[in-house]
């Protein structure tokens, strides 16, 4: 985390200050990008809200890396996440990927996708498991932690036990 925020402090940041101010600079959308996206079914809402502005340059924070913008557009399999509700803006170390629900605009709740699993390289809906209730909690939760769940088995283990997500 960076040395300067509290948890007093990082509870006022909207979610966009918290990128900015835990994982780096920011940049606009372009007009190709949104394009893009949208000729992907990703909903206008979801660009005006989320991906305005984001990640100029992948970040890592823990066993994570938080994917630049261009690296959202790229995403190979960004297409078939969308159409189940899911948008790629990471991924573990491993290659599982972090994924937000985009059904749920304002929260965000995110999530781990395997990638061991042919659902995704199939157009099938992806295995996921909860991470937090929140972008911003799971943002929160990476900058801070570094005892959360490695990958998408390490948390379904965890969740199964009990242990995940926290509350």
């Amino acid at each position: 985390m960076n040395e300067d925020l509290t948890e007093e402090t990082i509870g006022e940041l909207t979610l966009h200050e918290l990128l900015e101010r835990c994982f780096g600079r920011l940049r606009p959308i372009s007009p190709a990008e949104r394009a893009s996206l949208q000729s992907k079914g990703l909903p206008d809402s979801v660009i005006d809200q989320l991906l305005f502005k984001w990640l100029a340059n992948q970040s890592g924070a823990g066993s994570c890396d938080l994917q630049s913008l261009a690296e959202v557009v790229g995403f190979d399999w960004q297409e078939n996440l969308i159409r189940y509700g899911f948008l790629s803006v990471g991924s573990c170390s491993n290659g599982d990927m972090v994924v937000v629900d985009i059904s749920q605009p304002g929260a965000w709740p995110a999530h781990y996708a395997s990638h061991e699993h042919e659902e995704i390289y199939e157009g099938l809906l992806p295995r996921t498991v909860l991470m937090a209730t929140s972008l911003r909690l799971f943002l929160e939760e990476i900058s801070a932690e570094d005892d959360h769940p490695c990958d998408y088995f390490d948390a379904l283990e965890r969740t199964q036990a009990g242990k995940w997500p926290r509350e």
